[in-house]
């Protein structure tokens, strides 16, 4: 019987602890809210700075890829009145540009998609480290993303109090 003892002690000491931990946590101001992160992202001054930056970059790409494909259609159209001696090393000159335009396209696309993710994740960090930083200041015990609430008062609704930080501390 000592250990079957000793056991149900134990046992009755954790429950005692458990139910006295819990009753503590009833206790405390429990404070909520949540936040709209795709509204915030897509307002942030931030967000829509960089966008055009990189609205800008793709216009400058375009350009470089609208040269070259004028340079391949003076090609085809050299080929068109060449004599067939001259078609081959036509042809030749029309299929290495090809290759150059297509690497060019490939390569602006994969530099202007990881200067998007970069941003992207620059200003998930800035959100992140404000609603942390607000949830501590201010007590909340959870924020949560709005997307994962199925209602909640307006109340406890943050979207707008951090966008407008965040564009505060927007140059």
């Amino acid at each position: 019987m000592g250990k079957i003892g000793k056991i149900l002690g134990t046992s009755f000491v954790i429950l005692i602890m458990f139910m006295l931990l819990f009753a503590s946590v009833s206790y405390a101001e429990i404070k909520f809210g949540y936040v709209d992160f795709v509204q915030v992202f897509n307002n942030y001054k931030k967000t829509i700075s960089t966008e055009k930056e990189l609205e800008k970059k793709g216009e400058k790409k375009q350009k470089e890829h609208d040269k070259m494909v004028t340079q391949v259609r003076k090609l085809k159209d050299k080929f068109e009145i060449a004599s067939d001696a001259e078609k081959e090393k036509i042809q030749n000159q029309i299929n290495e540009k090809i290759k150059e335009l297509q690497a060019f396209d490939q390569e602006a696309s994969k530099e202007l998609l990881k200067e998007k993710d970069d941003a992207a994740k620059e200003i998930i960090k800035e959100f992140d480290a404000l609603v942390k930083k607000m949830g501590e200041e201010e007590g909340y015990t959870v924020i949560f993303n709005e997307r994962m609430i199925l209602y909640g008062q307006d109340g406890y609704d943050l979207t707008d109090k951090v966008l407008n930080e965040l564009n505060k501390r927007c140059k």
